[in-house]
Parts: structure tokens; sequence; C-alpha cells
């Protein structure tokens, strides 16, 4: 999925993310969610904010208010770019949650991550992080 980015230029790289994108199509409901996420999604973790919009962008596909659904989302290679992994299929949240942690996105053993104790805090943290890069991936597919 990130792995494509390798040899394109920037200019190509920032011209595929003006594509369509489930994140852009949830945005407005992803400011609501922003202020109090648990009373949207029942938890504090951004893996239930992912299941709350992916089941809604598939409620837009399936009543036909989208009418072509997207193969890839390039929120997760803007993610990739912007958090400076080389490559990554561990899907935007878990890279986002790894930064969080700390953790390098260069040598991250996704086996160790999985088995990692997170606290309330971090899953906070990526939170917050999650809500600055999609500010930046908005701005960048207004532009």
């Amino acid at each position: 999925m990130g792995f494509y980015f390798r040899n394109m230029s920037k200019f190509d790289i920032q011209k595929s993310f003006k594509k369509q994108s489930m994140i852009i199509e949830c945005y407005p409901l992803l400011k609501k969610i922003q202020e109090k996420p648990q009373l949207y999604t029942g938890g504090n973790r951004l893996q239930d904010i992912c299941i709350l919009i992916t089941g809604y962008y598939y409620a837009l596909i399936e009543h036909k208010i989208i009418l072509q659904p997207l193969e890839l989302d390039p929120f997760f290679d803007f993610v990739t770019q912007q958090l400076e992994y080389s490559e990554s299929n561990a899907g935007w949240v878990n890279m986002i949650l790894a930064v969080s942690l700390d953790l390098n996105p260069k040598n991250i053993n996704w086996n160790e991550f999985i088995a990692l104790q997170i606290t309330n805090e971090k899953h906070q943290k990526s939170i917050s992080l999650f809500y600055d890069l999609l500010e930046k991936y908005k701005n960048l597919k207004s532009n």
C-alpha cells in the first residue's frame, strides 16, 4: 500500500493525496467525535474511531450516497510519509499508535508492538496525533 511512494516525486505524492478519501468523506463525523470519542465509539482508542468511520463509510456506499468506493485510501500513504515510515502494511491506526508510544518508525518490530500494554494516556496521545494528521491531510486536499 505505502510502498509505491518510494519512486514517486513529491509532486506525484501530493497529487495522489488529492483523490477521494474515506477520511475526508467522514470528516464532518470525525470533527463531532473529536471532543468526546467515547460518546460516539464506546471507547477511547483510535481503533474505536477507525471502526466507527469504516462502518459509516460503508453505510454511505450501501445507501448510494457515495457512488464509487475506494480500493485504497490515500490517507494511509499520507500517514506513512508524515510519520516517516520507510514502509509498512500495519495500517494507519497502528502506525499512529506506535509513534505515540515513542517507537521509531524505521525499526518497529510489529510482533512486539502487538504485545505491548498501552495506557489510556498513550491512546489519548494517538487520538491527538490522528487529529493533527487529519487536519494536515484535509488542508493538503483543499489546496
